[in-house]
């Protein structure tokens, strides 16, 4: 199959696992079950060992929502001063930042610990957009890929693209349903 093929399989995935948890009636727990399940697949198709969804709260805090493995995310907390600092500038910023040697990388020194005990390796952070707008970056998506297998990330920024697109949509329609 082709790289185009997957990059719509993909899409296709994430859209008709969205539009089912969407079309139950609308709960919190609908909503959890959603970025739940995109952590879920972004592991699956990024093939790497972690990731989290860190959005923004109604007070413009930045709280991580959902991550796999996870008993290993602090799901619900908001993050720290140091993580917010490198976070707001990926949001404003808003583009992908790849980092490939996060052991000797300033920019995530404040991981300093949790690169150690899990043995990172490299780390993306994509900015998290509301579809159709550009300009309302909502939060970030980070993925870990660990020492397991020895192996790096190949970057399809395409896919994560599409992967945060998907996310940007499923957060739209939430909030839309919880207005209602």
């Amino acid at each position: 199959m082709g790289n185009n093929d997957d990059k719509n399989l993909l899409l296709k995935d994430l859209m008709d696992m969205g539009n089912m948890l969407l079309s139950q009636s609308f709960t919190l727990d609908a909503y959890h079950n959603i970025l739940k399940s995109t952590v879920s697949k972004a592991i699956e198709v990024f093939n790497c060992d972690r990731c989290c969804i860190v959005l923004k709260n109604k007070r413009g805090e930045l709280v991580i929502k959902a991550g796999f493995p996870s008993n290993c995310h602090g799901i619900g907390q908001k993050i720290s001063h140091e993580a917010e600092t490198f976070l707001s500038q990926v949001i404003r910023d808003k583009r992908i930042v790849f980092i490939n040697d996060p052991r000797n990388d300033e920019k995530v020194s404040y991981m300093k610990d949790m690169i150690e005990f899990y043995s990172i390796t490299s780390i993306i952070f994509a900015p998290i957009f509301y579809i159709g707008s550009h300009e309302d970056c909502v939060g970030v998506m980070v993925l870990d890929k660990t020492n397991g297998d020895g192996e790096k990330f190949y970057i399809d920024y395409q896919k994560i693209k599409i992967v945060t697109d998907t996310i940007g949509w499923f957060i739209k329609k939430a909030y839309e349903k919880m207005r209602r």
